[in-house]
């Protein structure tokens, strides 16, 4: 239960740590699915490599593999890889759900300038308004918002 608590506070609390969860995650299924592969087929590190990537980003590069080792791997990488780019896309969302969360909440910056902004409406109101479009008259305008 602790270590399940901790893994949860670092998810939520630390920064980049989907991220960093998305990008251990694959090496770790590339290192594994690498040596797995050798293994089983007799190949070389790097062409295991090369072959277990492919197998990732793409399910059907199983079936090429020449021998019955090679695709029984294949498979189990292959599957491995679907929820792994499942994993990718439910993360995307999420980024993409906070940042619209974010700015829905109002908690994004203002970038607006160069305007008057009223707030309240009052016998006083018309009076003020008359004398700011008197100031700002020479200069072409202002905007205000009421």
């Amino acid at each position: 239960d602790y270590l399940l608590y901790r893994f949860a506070y670092f998810i939520v609390w630390t920064y980049g740590a989907k991220t960093m969860l998305l990008t251990c995650t694959g090496c770790i299924l590339l290192f594994v699915g690498s040596i797995f592969y050798c293994a089983s087929t007799g190949a070389s590190l790097p062409d295991a490599t090369y072959n277990v990537f492919n197998m990732l980003i793409d399910p059907s590069a199983a079936r090429d593999q020449p021998t019955r080792a090679g695709r029984g791997v294949g498979a189990m990488v292959s599957v491995t890889g679907l929820f792994f780019f499942a994993l990718l896309l439910t993360l995307t969302q999420d980024a993409f759900n906070s940042y619209f969360q974010w700015f829905q909440t109002g908690k994004s910056p203002v970038v607006e300038a160069n305007h008057t902004v009223i707030v309240g409406f009052t016998g006083n109101t018309t009076k003020i308004l008359e004398e700011l479009c008197l100031c700002y008259a020479p200069q072409g305008g202002t905007c205000i918002v009421l």
